[in-house]
């Protein structure tokens, strides 16, 4: 899910008088606070078996890149559950059932159908449920990051 900067008039004039590095920290700090409202309602709406996913969702900075910035809520790692955490994609993307044949296999039995299981999209539903608070405290925290490096 991708987010502009929308607001009034002023804040933009305000974001667009500061410096490049100014304004993009402004900007990460305040994506970092509303990532965070994600991830409160991603624990909410993620099944629990073993706990691993729950306790892997974490937020973090988005991969480097010249032209983008901001964070995003993941499903990563730790060593206490290490790997499980992995499988998650398949629950919440979808995925089948069943042994993908060799070229081999389908000249001499034909192709056979795998079952294919949908996914839950948990946390992209949790993503669109939480995107009006998340949007708003986002605005509210780099508008607040703003206005204190102006002041400086």
């Amino acid at each position: 899910m991708r987010i502009e900067l929308l607001g009034d008039k002023e804040l933009i004039a305000k974001f667009q008088a500061l410096k490049k590095s100014v304004g993009k920290a402004a900007l990460r700090k305040g994506t970092r606070a509303g990532c965070k409202i994600v991830l409160a309602y991603a624990k909410a709406q993620v099944r629990v078996k073993t706990g691993a996913t729950r306790a892997n969702l974490k937020v973090r900075a988005m991969p480097r890149s010249r032209k983008w910035f901001g964070t995003r809520v993941s499903v990563g790692g730790t060593k206490a559950y290490a790997g499980k955490q992995f499988y998650y994609s398949f629950v919440e993307l979808g995925h089948r059932i069943g042994k993908r044949q060799s070229k081999s296999d389908k000249a001499v039995n034909g192709t056979v159908e795998r079952r294919s299981i949908p996914g839950t999209f948990k946390l992209m539903d949790a993503a669109k449920a939480a995107a009006p608070s998340a949007l708003a405290e986002a605005i509210r925290v780099t508008a607040q990051e703003i206005d204190k490096a102006m002041r400086i």
